[in-house]
């Protein structure tokens, strides 16, 4: 059995966060999303750990993020193309984590086929627990993860439940990526996610072996992430439909104006969507438009951040 003290360096060691996406059937379907045949993976920065009892940072102007409670597995020793039935024994031992996510940055990224970086690598938004030893998890395919917001359960599932398992995970991302020691594997997250807004609390836990507390603030530097968000859109006009209607991320723009500087008004569908809080701003170029600000995070008065063709 490791020493406590070598446990927790374990995180320090690590070169990455491995996220795998969907994989809880019910959490698939309760975004709307088609359930994986093969793990989806995404990779977070090890600068986004945030110990027990810290602050998550919600990034200026957003209000809310989303969380997601997921197991997490910390690798004990270097693995590359491992085969499933040795995985195991390159786990060093566990965690509790959350993968915080600012879901409105995330669909928009995913409408315009970008990465999610944005969405779920900054700072403090991989809040994990201490490393505790596989001796005390003799059957990682039967823990109950649960998450609370102001003591109000919201998440309640078990790892048995998931599509993908640990010894499969494990070698599958070795196959692509070598894995080094204290890099973290997160198994995805059960059905329930949903938004933490700003002055709440989360309480998490592995029922029986750990549970976590953070608080949700909000960032200290507004405006810090900014150029991070710059993601214009740009917007092609059907001329069939009238008003005039503009899509964009599956939803639609209505303009009551077209006048340079007007207001684009967002539907009900849109503002649903995407939480809106402020309606974007738009300049006519070339009978196109572009969206300069969605969340407020691109300054709608500076045409040199236009993205033109």
């Amino acid at each position: 059995m490791a020493a406590a003290g070598s446990l927790q360096n374990l995180l320090k060691l690590g070169t990455k966060i491995v996220g795998v996406g969907r994989n809880y059937a019910a959490h698939a379907k309760e975004l709307g999303n088609a359930v994986p045949k093969e793990p989806v993976l995404f990779l977070k920065p090890t600068s986004s750990y945030l110990e027990n009892g810290g602050t998550i940072e919600v990034p200026h102007p957003l209000n809310s993020l989303d969380y997601e409670v997921e197991l997490a597995v910390v690798i004990g020793k270097t693995a590359r193309d491992v085969p499933e039935n040795t995985a195991m024994n390159y786990v060093g031992g566990y965690a509790l984590a959350l993968d915080m996510t600012a879901r409105e940055i995330q669909s928009v990224a995913k409408s315009a086929g970008l990465p999610w970086t944005v969405a779920k690598g900054q700072d403090t938004f991989t809040p994990i627990s201490s490393v505790f030893s596989v001796s005390m998890v003799p059957n990682p395919d039967n823990l109950e993860l649960w998450l609370k917001v102001d003591d109000e359960i919201r998440q309640k599932g078990s790892t048995k439940d998931m599509i993908f398992k640990i010894p499969y995970l494990i070698s599958h991302i070795s196959s692509i990526m070598t894995l080094f020691e204290g890099d973290t594997i997160l198994t995805g997250t059960p059905q329930g996610v949903g938004p933490v807004k700003v002055g709440q609390k989360i309480t998490a836990g592995i029922t029986g072996l750990v549970d976590v507390g953070f608080d949700v603030g909000k960032c200290q530097k507004p405006g810090s992430h900014k150029k991070w968000y710059n993601l214009p859109l740009k917007l092609t006009k059907q001329k069939r439909l009238a008003p005039s209607i503009f899509s964009v991320c599956n939803a639609t723009l209505s303009v009551k104006d077209i006048d340079i500087g007007k207001s684009l008004v967002a539907d009900d569908e849109l503002q649903r969507h995407f939480h809106l809080i402020h309606c974007p701003q738009y300049y006519k170029l070339d009978q196109e438009l572009i969206i300069l600000s969605i969340f407020g995070l691109i300054d709608s008065t500076d045409e040199r951040q236009l993205i033109y063709d």
